[in-house]
């Protein structure tokens, strides 16, 4: 059984060792043509799926078996009168109506960490939360709250005009969004991007869902009405607000950074910088590009590639490879650039190579570590492997 609302669904790679930010980098997801669509636009992260199916990307979690849909609020999952209904037709062979995921028309509402997410209807009923550690207020007919990891959405499927109230929970970057919806289509998205947050701030602004149009968000920083910050929505339309194509991620980027004192004197300063484009390589991944299972002792062949937006290799000698276990403590000597694969790490033909030995590592589930720390080139690269 299925019940019809905006949901969100996942699809995790697996991974002997998944620190958090390699895990978000191999969610793989995609909007379906019968679910809602509620992506972020980085193709990422997606939770949850309605349909069980996706024939345009060949997915089918039902094994081929046939799927009822009926509407149910989620405390009525237990007992819904309709799926009673469904169930004992099913048990006694009788003919039943498979139903239809529903194709909502409504306005969506999400905060991406680190803010907390209110909506006020304009008869003053309220939907979502005050505060992080506050109870839910549920007060708005038809409208539902959801909390997703850093994530909280309000979905509200009765036109109306709204007050938005955001309460920050921590220090850091928000990005909201609002989305209305036709059907199964993001018809129109505003977004306030890069809003700065600290844990004390609170802002708001409307949204109208007649003329599907949000106001100005005002931020009061510190909550204590010294600094008050003013941000316009960018507005997406048709096809730019269901957008869903991966960003390519090895071009040139701007760092914003904003600070503040305590007497309230502001300054920011921007940075550009380039992000390059990392490849593991055979033989310690295979062609899914899955660690392959290693023997504990052994050597472990690694190969990797750096790459520029134009396909250039990058060479860097600041580059340092070891293997550490599950608390991240190394287990083994790091190895630098060296002469030869057996002694460092060496730069052939665009590809770094090293040959890491791991005599006396006890067989488990390790990660393999890649790291530069240069004027030119900073990160780390990290591979979950296990050795038995």
């Amino acid at each position: 059984m299925a019940y019809s609302k905006p949901t969100y669904r996942w699809r995790i790679l697996p991974s002997p060792i998944p620190p958090f930010f390699r895990l978000a980098r191999e969610f793989v997801g995609y909007v379906t043509a019968y679910d809602t669509g509620l992506a972020d636009g980085d193709n990422t992260v997606l939770r949850q799926s309605a349909s069980l199916s996706d024939p345009a990307v060949g997915l089918s979690a039902s094994g081929g078996a046939p799927v009822y849909y009926r509407r149910v609020e989620h405390e009525e999952l237990a007992g819904a009168a309709n799926l009673l209904d469904t169930a004992l037709p099913l048990l006694r062979g009788e003919p039943v109506d498979r139903g239809a995921i529903g194709a909502p028309t409504c306005t969506q509402v999400s905060t991406h960490s680190p803010v907390e997410l209110l909506v006020t209807d304009d008869v003053g009923r309220r939907i979502g939360r005050t505060a992080e550690d506050a109870a839910v207020l549920e007060e708005v007919p038809l409208a539902t709250y959801d909390r997703y990891l850093d994530m909280r959405s309000v979905v509200l499927n009765a036109p109306t005009r709204s007050t938005v109230s955001l309460a920050g929970t921590g220090d850091g970057d928000a990005t909201i969004r609002v989305r209305w919806l036709d059907g199964a289509a993001v018809t129109r998205m505003a977004v306030f991007a890069h809003v700065p947050v600290t844990a004390r701030s609170r802002g708001s602004f409307s949204i109208e869902d007649g003329a599907r149009s949000a106001g100005d968000l005002t931020i009061d920083l510190n909550g204590d009405g010294t600094t008050v910050l003013t941000f316009a929505p960018a507005i997406l339309d048709g096809s730019g607000a269901e957008d869903t194509t991966p960003p390519d991620l090895t071009v040139a980027h701007l760092l914003d950074v904003f600070a503040e004192d305590r007497a309230g004197n502001l300054t920011t300063r921007q940075r550009a910088f380039d992000a390059y484009a990392y490849q593991w390589l055979p033989p310690l991944v295979a062609g899914n590009g899955r660690a392959t299972t290693l023997s504990a002792g052994r050597t472990i062949p690694v190969r990797f590639a750096v790459r520029r937006a134009d396909g250039s290799p990058v060479r860097d000698e600041s580059v340092t490879v070891d293997l550490t276990d599950a608390t991240g403590r190394p287990v083994v000597a790091p190895l630098t650039m060296g002469t030869t694969p057996a002694k460092g790490v060496v730069f052939r033909d665009g590809v770094y190579q090293a040959d890491l030995g791991t005599k006396g590592v006890a067989p488990g589930a390790y990660l393999l570590r890649v790291r530069f720390d240069s004027s030119r080139l900073v990160g780390q690269l990290a591979l979950g492997i296990t050795l038995q």
